[in-house]
């Protein structure tokens, strides 16, 4: 039996995320669920703005990303889910499904690291502000090997475009195979 695919992406702020989610989406049928859009199309905010005065703000984002990721996965698709997941609270909750879901659906965590300064300049770049960048550094956890039941893949992005995609497609091909040798 194939499994469906819930892979969570994390890491700090501009290191790939919403460009692997893309690649996932666009060049293996993935869907996607991304916090960055939720926040932007529901709210018009983004992260800085959100954190000042949102937390009932950023529990509707939540929500909707569990009632979403349910109904996808109970469709059988596979499903990317982009954000920065900075704590294992987060990350629990965005890898917690039913009791229905569990033995048809293989998570994975897929960690994006860049260097800081690499990452900096993304992020200014498209028009950040440092206090997102410290803000999540603050309290930001290092993703560990089996939390919640899944597979870590680490990609690090320091590179060019095509060689992310080189490490995405790996990173999808790695996936398939588990499932593969599982079928």
């Amino acid at each position: 039996m194939t499994k469906t695919n819930l892979v969570l992406l994390t890491g700090l702020p501009a290191s790939g995320k919403s460009t692997v989610a893309q690649r996932l989406v666009t060049e293996y049928g993935f869907g996607i669920l991304s916090t960055d859009d939720l926040r932007q199309s529901l709210f018009q905010q983004t992260y800085e703005e959100l954190a000042k005065n949102g937390k009932r703000k950023d529990e509707v984002i939540r929500k909707i990303i569990d009632y979403s990721k349910f109904q996808i996965l109970s469709a059988g698709c596979d499903l990317v889910i982009d954000s920065t997941a900075p704590t294992e609270k987060f990350r629990r909750r965005m890898l917690e499904l039913p009791e229905y879901l569990e033995q048809a659906v293989k998570k994975s965590v897929l960690y994006l690291r860049a260097e800081e300064q690499t990452r900096y300049s993304r992020h200014m770049a498209r028009g950040g502000s440092e206090v997102a960048i410290e803000t999540i550094q603050g309290f930001w956890k290092e993703p560990q090997e089996g939390f919640c039941g899944t597979s870590l893949y680490e990609i690090i992005n320091n590179g060019s475009i095509s060689q992310l995609y080189s490490e995405v497609d790996r990173f999808y091909s790695e996936l398939k195979g588990d499932a593969e040798r599982k079928a």
